[in-house]
């Protein structure tokens, strides 16, 4: 026994039980303490009270690994994970914004004395705490992959953000993203632009000897300022802002990134603008409509946050990452949303964008009901809903990362395309095959009708792909 790693305490989730039983065996050895689990849902449940060290998952589940790590995020519990599988890595699906590490071991690296491997992820853990409680920006589409590879130019600079696109997007999430990667001491201010109303001030010079603090009397968050860090203001709903005070912000936009000795303590610290807004100004010319000067001082750095109906690929791990939010928050129990309802949800046009899936998500934690599912959202005329599920289930498929494409490209004269791509044309085989053998909990006959496939042709294809029977009882 390790008698550094005696009071080690390891969560170990597998499906299969001789997984589990191998395990438990193997990282016993250290010394430690394993606590094994089968079911999601009471993973999810012990997970806080048991506060590991590490988790471990034995999973070729995209969407199971990302559920796990969701929980541990959402649970603020500082364990790293690694996932133990032969088709995932660490780097396609660890989420940027993550309060925990992630990382992937191949079933052959972790042979003998696996929990040594192990172990040192913990020893690698950082103290640092400061994503804890971040919100987390969910999804892997175009759009919001180019937000994601945007976030840190972003953050650290100190130019006028506009954030643009529909109600419920997600804007002041993205806003609060952007100051959270800035200073980490920055304080964050955030101001209701349709909840402001500015009475009739008269500039005096009594306060700073200026008229930058009587420009935002009553509205602006001047006394922060007086607490030496710097200050970052989301002005939430720019374009619903009253017109008599448009021309304040505007005057507080000039003056405050170029204060100068006279209008206010030289030793005021920095202070940037992020504004959001529903609406296009250059398309609008409607009385009212923000002013252009005050656009244009605006829009410096203009983002668009998509619709939810532009990346429906995304559905299913907002879904997710929904339900693990709300029962955390809620104090329920974790629930897994059934594959009907999740295609249904997918298949949905979605007006209210992320506001509204998180409405639905919450009344399914909150009343364990999803049948209202079936009757609310229905599959569009003549789409089927097998279609929609592999639709849906290709965009959250383990294909090639760009690693691989690199590593195969001077191989292609060698083997040739044709059988490069088949491997990975094998690879998606497999994967709807696992869909079809979870979705029937490994029935292989009702799989094989699911597929379309004889029972024999389904039987030689889980031997060509070594995929063992194994009950899922989630």
């Amino acid at each position: 026994m390790d008698k550094g790693t005696e009071n080690t305490s390891l969560v170990v989730f597998s499906t299969s039980a001789r997984e589990r039983e191998l395990l438990r065996y193997s990282l016993a050895e250290g010394g430690a303490k394993v606590f094994c689990f089968e079911n999601e849902a009471i993973f999810f449940d012990n997970l806080e009270s048991i506060h590991p060290d590490i988790v471990i998952a034995r999973t070729d589940s995209r969407i199971t690994a990302c559920r796990l790590i969701f929980a541990v995020h959402t649970l603020n519990v500082n364990s790293p994970v690694v996932i133990l599988s032969d088709m995932l890595k660490a780097e396609n699906i660890a989420f940027q914004g993550l309060s925990v590490a992630v990382h992937d071991m191949s079933l052959t690296d972790f042979g003998e004395k696996g929990y040594e491997k192990i172990f040192k992820y913990k020893i690698d853990v950082s103290n640092d705490d400061k994503s804890f409680g971040q919100p987390l920006l969910v999804g892997e589409s175009e759009s919001i992959l180019k937000i994601k590879r945007e976030l840190p130019y972003l953050s650290e600079s100190k130019e006028t953000i506009l954030i643009k696109g529909e109600k419920g997007t997600g804007k002041e999430l993205l806003g609060r993203l952007i100051a959270i990667g800035g200073s980490s001491e920055q304080i964050f201010v955030k101001i209701n632009c349709a909840d402001l109303s500015a009475p009739e001030i008269s500039f005096n010079h009594t306060l700073y000897k200026s008229p930058l603090y009587t420009a935002g009397q009553g509205w602006f968050p001047h006394e922060y300022l007086q607490m030496g860090l710097p200050v970052c203001v989301l002005l939430d709903g720019v374009d619903r802002l009253p017109v008599n005070i448009q021309s304040q912000l505007l005057f507080l936009l000039e003056e405050y990134p170029n204060r100068s000795e006279g209008l206010i303590d030289n030793n005021t610290p920095a202070i940037r603008f992020i504004a959001t807004s529903e609406n296009n100004f250059e398309t609008a010319s409607d009385p009212g409509d923000i002013r252009k000067d005050l656009f244009y001082r605006l829009n410096v750095i203009p983002v668009e946050m998509p619709r939810l109906r532009e990346r429906k690929e995304d559905i299913p791990l907002l879904i997710d990452y929904f339900i693990t939010d709300i029962c955390v928050q809620k104090k329920k129990s974790y629930q897994i949303i059934t594959s009907d309802a999740r295609e249904r949800m997918c298949a949905h046009h979605w007006p209210g964008n992320l506001d509204e899936l998180r409405g639905i998500v919450q009344r399914i934690a909150m009343t364990r009901d999803e049948s209202f599912i079936h009757s609310l959202y229905k599959y569009p005329k003549g789409e089927n809903s097998l279609l929609v599920s592999l639709d849906h289930m290709f965009n959250a498929a383990v294909l090639m990362d760009f690693k691989e494409i690199k590593r195969f490209l001077p191989e292609v004269n060698r083997y040739g395309l044709k059988s490069i791509s088949d491997r990975f044309i094998a690879r998606i085989e497999k994967k709807i095959l696992q869909k079809a053998l979870e979705s029937t909990n490994w029935n292989r006959k009702k799989a094989a009708e699911i597929m379309g496939i004889s029972y024999k042709s389904m039987l030689n294809k889980m031997k060509d792909y070594d995929m063992k029977v194994r009950l899922n009882i989630l």
